[in-house]
């Protein structure tokens, strides 16, 4: 039986599944700390983005920001219109 290709994913591998309780590896540049307030009280999901590139969510648990990071990329947070579509 042949699998449907998911829209949107090009030709990239599959990003492998983790545990969101457990750590996955070194943190990519951007995601130690919150980008707005500092803390370093946050939620980091590893993640596809739409086109198929990896990325980590963060979410800030002191001040509610939330950002996308491109693996491998400067640690500068991808823009939302890159993340959501237009």
């Amino acid at each position: 039986m042949a699998r449907r290709r998911q829209g949107g994913r090009g030709d990239q591998p599959a990003e492998p599944l983790g545990s969101m309780s457990q750590a996955t590896g070194p943190l990519v540049d951007g995601t130690k700390v919150c980008a707005r307030c500092g803390s370093s009280d946050v939620t980091r999901i590893r993640m596809a983005l739409r086109d198929g590139r990896p990325a980590v969510f963060v979410s800030c648990k002191a001040c509610e920001q939330t950002n996308w990071f491109a693996l491998g990329g400067d640690g500068t947070p991808l823009d939302r219109s890159e993340v959501l579509g237009p």
